[in-house]
């Protein structure tokens, strides 16, 4: 009996239909998330595919007599955006928002930055330095993840977060469950809107505002109330880390907001990586950065070597030309990581920023 007859016994005819999709995918080196992304017709199905997926690294690994090098199934999954209206501080879960269209294709996989021509990051060598702007790290947040400093302490104070991309930053104050305050770091997008980690939203978090360009506990552009909210589902999984805001007001209008691009991951791998933010171990309230390698990279992840600390979750992680390709989520002993921009979390930051304001 063939492996394929085997495999009737066990699968449906729309399982198998999968799983010879994704076979063919694994052994042409293509992106097994798309193929499984295009042929799960409903939700119903993906608890079914997350089998399939397994059995096809399996099989594969047994034909080719090699380890497979594809992220955990879990991570590998499509993104399962929910968003909520936040109504008197808080997510209003009972009444999720239907919108059929926010994985969209916009029809572009970049945005430019606004506010100023070319800005660079703030840490590229000297000729193109902004006059030492600083970058910020979130403080530590109630059930945040861990984020280390990597031998020596290479952040630098940002010393005007009125510049570019400095004032592009700020920082996401909320309410604990606990009733205590915490902070998380964020990026403007557009006019009104920022992104972040999943974990900074998802958690019982609520009454979230944002304050670009916050320093030392003034904040030159006021604040924006958060009035929407998009996050994954599998939030807590790798590669779904991510949150996407719609603020109350413009304050873009006043700051600009970065551009943002979905990497080339094969070429991402040596290049630099600047993580901006408000790092809970300085106690100072200032934005910091640092900017340093890249070193890994997945479908759905990057992993560097900037230094960061805990509160730095949902910092933006810029190239050199303040392009967003990372959401800067935890770190462990010896690297510091991120979820990746793919094609379909930038459709979904895209269709967010690009929506008619709150209401």
């Amino acid at each position: 009996m063939t492996i394929v007859n085997r495999l009737s016994l066990i699968f449906s005819l729309n399982q198998l239909t999968l799983l010879l999709k994704l076979l063919r995918a694994i052994l042409a080196g293509m992106d097994t998330t798309r193929v499984t992304r295009q042929h799960i017709a409903s939700k119903r199905h993906i608890r079914l595919a997350r089998g399939v997926v397994a059995v096809a690294l399996t099989v594969t690994a047994t034909w080719s007599g090699v380890g497979v090098s594809i992220a955990a199934t879990p991570s590998n999954l499509p993104i399962e955006p929910v968003g909520y209206n936040v109504v008197d501080g808080k997510l209003d879960t009972n009444n999720p928002i239907a919108n059929a269209e926010i994985q969209k294709d916009p029809g572009y996989s970049s945005t430019q930055p606004s506010g100023q021509a070319n800005a660079q990051s703030p840490l590229v060598p000297k000729a193109q330095n902004l006059a030492g702007a600083e970058m910020g790290v979130n403080h530590l947040q109630e059930g945040a993840l861990p984020n280390v400093v990597i031998g020596n302490d290479d952040r630098k104070e940002v010393s005007d977060t009125k510049q570019t991309p400095a004032r592009w930053v700020g920082k996401l104050h909320s309410t604990t469950q606990s009733g205590g305050s915490s902070y998380c770091t964020a990026s403007l997008i557009s006019k009104d809107t920022v992104i972040t980690a999943g974990h900074c939203v998802a958690k019982g978090q609520s009454k979230w505002t944002f304050a670009a360009g916050e320093n030392k506990g003034q904040q030159p552009y006021g604040t924006a109330a958060a009035k929407q909210i998009w996050y994954d589902k599998k939030y807590g999984e790798t590669g779904h880390d991510w949150a996407v805001i719609k603020l109350d007001s413009a304050v873009g209008e006043k700051t600009g907001w970065f551009g943002m691009n979905v990497p080339d991951t094969q070429k991402l791998v040596d290049t630099q990586a600047t993580v901006i933010g408000y790092p809970g171990d300085k106690d100072n309230g200032a934005q910091w950065a640092d900017r340093n390698k890249v070193v890994k990279v997945t479908d759905r992840q990057v992993v560097y070597q900037t230094d960061t600390f805990n509160g730095q979750s949902g910092s933006s992680v810029m190239d050199d030309k303040s392009m967003i390709f990372a959401i800067h989520t935890g770190g462990k002993t010896g690297e510091n990581y991120g979820t990746i921009l793919t094609g379909e979390l930038f459709n979904v930051c895209a269709n967010v920023a690009a929506a008619s304001p709150a209401t």
